[in-house]
């Protein structure tokens, strides 16, 4: 359920970020208000189930995006009927789609890899402990290499000036880590909640962190049991 839940918050971000509003006087594009979590869920998946199973939803969920890409862009490229009159709109939204997905593919993977990678060497080096420490901490690596990737290519894609492109990706970055710290109570409760639920807590210590590797195995001492 959480992975589908993930993969669905992450398919509708290609759709919906060409958006940039603004708050308070900041641009933003609008994914950032469901996107953070995503590496929330990405948190909860390392810290419970190990960097392997994390991975293994990360990979699932870039083939729905390769899937919902392509379909996408053959639905825009097909001559519309007479009477429909929205074709305009449709091409902006859809046309763009494969390209988003592509570019959210490579930016997040790099960021999710990294978020993934930095709580699993924390927990291990902090014993378990100062979860709070692994959340916060693997965010600011992940969003900076996702959100600094993602919206430069976006906006030398979309046109936008230097400077907007530095506002929207530092604001992308910093919204994202406060949403991470603002959630961090639910993040603990669903976490302890899962460790009791599943009686486990995985510890990445003979993991191979190579991203394309996509075995799910795990040494016996690496799964902690939880009565």
């Amino acid at each position: 359920m959480l992975g589908m839940i993930w993969i669905s918050v992450l398919v509708l971000s290609t759709f919906t970020a060409q958006k940039i509003t603004r708050i308070y006087g900041l641009d933003i594009s609008v994914v950032m208000m469901g996107y953070p979590i995503t590496y929330i869920f990405s948190d909860i998946f390392t810290e419970v189930y190990g960097y392997k199973q994390s991975r293994r939803i990360v990979w699932t969920g870039f083939a729905c995006l390769i899937l919902i890409g392509i379909l996408s862009s053959f639905y825009a490229w097909l001559t519309p009927s007479l009477i429909y009159a929205d074709e305009t709109a449709f091409d902006i939204i859809f046309n763009a789609n494969l390209f988003i997905s592509v570019l959210t593919i490579l930016t997040f993977a790099s960021g999710e890899f990294s978020n993934s990678f930095t709580l699993a060497k924390m927990k291990i080096w902090m014993k378990g402990r100062h979860l709070w420490m692994r959340t916060i901490g693997s965010t600011i690596a992940g969003s900076t290499v996702d959100n600094g990737f993602f919206f430069l290519f976006f906006g030398m894609y979309f046109g936008l000036a230097a400077h907007d492109i530095v506002v929207v990706a530092l604001t992308a970055i910093v919204f994202q880590i406060c949403y991470e710290a603002l959630a961090t109570p639910i993040t603990y409760a669903i976490i302890g909640f899962l460790k009791r639920s599943e009686g486990i807590d995985t510890y990445d210590t003979h993991t191979n962190f190579n991203p394309f590797t996509l075995s799910t195995e795990y040494a016996a001492a690496d799964i902690h049991k939880i009565a």
